[in-house]
């Protein structure tokens, strides 16, 4: 039975992120910032969960982010905003720390206020790091702060259900496919 207060549509990603996870014998974990803990939350409320879910961190201060996300004096004196090189970097380290297949990092900007035009409300990157490797920068043009950390969470977990599919196009028998090359 799904959470009531899951939207509706993260069910379907959620029953096939735990359907590949479990039979690929894969784990995630969840680096996340602007989604306050709504990715990990939505992947624990799958029954089963504890067969991949290996943990999360809700990364919001430079504290947490050097701690869970091994972020350097520098990187935090020159942070100006999540970028997809900064994120990717946050996502595999969390993904390392844990001994996860897979992360799926997230960190943004949820509103209702911005930093200027270049890092408006309603922004986040988010970054999945595994066997695939994806980001994704989202800009929902909102500033309604619950509204977009739904709307991350839902993007997240859709890019995450694209990474997972695409692994799936990798695992033919006898090893991942390869092209043939005419010389």
């Amino acid at each position: 039975m799904p959470a009531t207060w899951l939207p509706s549509d993260f069910e379907p990603l959620l029953q096939k992120i735990a359907q590949k996870l479990i039979a690929r014998k894969e784990t995630v974990a969840v680096a996340e910032s602007t989604t306050g803990g709504l990715l990990s939350a939505s992947l624990l409320s799958v029954a089963g969960a504890s067969a991949y879910y290996r943990g999360g961190a809700v990364l919001y201060t430079l504290p947490s982010r050097k701690s869970w996300a091994e972020w350097t004096d520098e990187m935090a004196k020159n942070y100006k905003g999540t970028t997809p090189e900064l994120m990717q970097h946050t996502a595999e380290s969390v993904r390392k720390q844990l001994d996860a297949t897979w992360c799926i990092g997230e960190s943004g900007i949820a509103g209702p206020k911005g930093f200027g035009p270049t890092r408006p409300a309603g922004l986040t990157v988010v970054s999945i790091v595994g066997p695939v490797s994806k980001t994704a920068t989202i800009k929902t043009g909102l500033e309604d702060r619950p509204q977009n950390m739904e709307e991350f969470a839902r993007r997240a977990l859709g890019l995450f259900v694209e990474a997972l599919e695409e692994a799936d196009g990798r695992k033919a028998p006898g090893g991942p496919k390869r092209m043939k090359l005419k010389l």
